[in-house]
């Protein structure tokens, strides 16, 4: 039997190349080499695309016209922009080469916190209170929420320029950088309490299934932000966590509903914090990471599915949704 091959790809143009990187990094040594024949395409900062250790680097015209024909599916390892936000999708849906996870439209969705939490607060999730600032002037206007606050770009993720800020002041310099990518900023009420995650997959027969919750408890930061996230040791991690049975399955029910409302497919991860038993649902990220440290590979591990085993579910989910 023919090996399937596969083009992964990896790195982008977005603040989260680095954390990209290493997902693909790690996809490249767990990938079983049995059944899969497997390239790497690292996508540079400034947009241009490298088939493996190939020193010439291809514009984005070229690298399509490299990949037609070449292989079965491309393994999407990007994060953020041109990742995640539907970009990459439209083009590999106008090239008919089936991609994992996400479709365009669900990925245009989950991306943007403002109509992501809009769509879950308008299916009965709770979300923290939030304000979308487009420019600065917008910043004059009454908030509605005491600081300190959670700012965040409307469009980003791994915890890239998310800060809690206890004033305006102390929010500006993010805010502005922020605002100078082109990206809105999100100015997000702060919600105390733990924090969870809990991560997705499509099973052997094509239905998405919750994995066990974690728990992310940050050793030094006051959320789990970008150290936390990617420094190994920087936050402890238990999965599942402490909670009682009805708990549990209530995030996972959660995470699981979030997944049905942006459409997704293959795989997510939803963030929450719980405060006086109410889980406040963050967001939705439909690539999470995979990196060495990365939850939804750890989640999947407890729940008995190695990381090449998880692998293959995500590629045989993308499978399916190219029929």
């Amino acid at each position: 039997m023919d090996k399937l091959r596969i083009l992964l790809i990896q790195g982008g143009i977005s603040g989260e190349h680095e954390v990209s990187i290493n997902s693909g990094r790690q996809i490249l040594e767990q990938m079983d080499t049995d059944k899969y024949e497997l390239s790497v395409c690292t996508i540079q900062k400034d947009g241009l695309w490298k088939f493996g250790n190939m020193d010439k680097a291809y514009s984005l015209g070229e690298a399509l016209v490299k990949i037609d024909g070449n292989f079965d599916l491309a393994f999407i390892a990007l994060h953020g922009a041109f990742g995640e936000d539907g970009q990459i999708q439209s083009i590999f849906d106008t090239t008919k080469l089936p991609y994992t996870g996400s479709g365009r439209e669900s990925s245009v969705l989950a991306i943007n916190k403002e109509i992501s939490s809009n769509l879950f607060a308008n299916h009965g999730l709770t979300i923290p209170r939030f304000k979308l600032v487009n420019q600065t002037n917008d910043l004059a206007k009454e908030l509605g929420f005491d600081w300190p606050l959670i700012i965040k770009p409307c469009h980003g993720g791994s915890s890239v320029d998310t800060l809690r800020a206890n004033s305006l002041p102390e929010a500006r310099g993010t805010i502005d950088r922020v605002l100078a990518s082109g990206d809105g900023v999100i100015i997000q009420e702060l919600i105390v309490g733990r924090e969870f995650t809990c991560g997705i997959l499509d099973d052997d027969n094509g239905k998405p299934v919750a994995l066990p919750p974690t728990e992310i408890i940050p050793k030094h930061g006051v959320f789990f932000d970008y150290e936390s996230k990617y420094v190994a040791g920087a936050s402890e991690e238990i999965t599942p966590p402490n909670l009682p049975e009805e708990q549990i399955k209530e995030i996972q029910a959660l995470a699981l509903r979030a997944h049905l409302i942006l459409g997704c497919s293959g795989m997510s991860r939803s963030d929450f914090i719980l405060r006086d038993g109410i889980f406040y649902i963050l967001e939705t990220n439909t690539i999470p990471g995979m990196t060495a440290t990365s939850l939804l590979p750890q989640a999947a591990k407890v729940a008995g599915i190695s990381f090449s085993q998880m692998l293959d579910l995500i590629i045989n989910s993308a499978l399916r949704s190219a029929k």
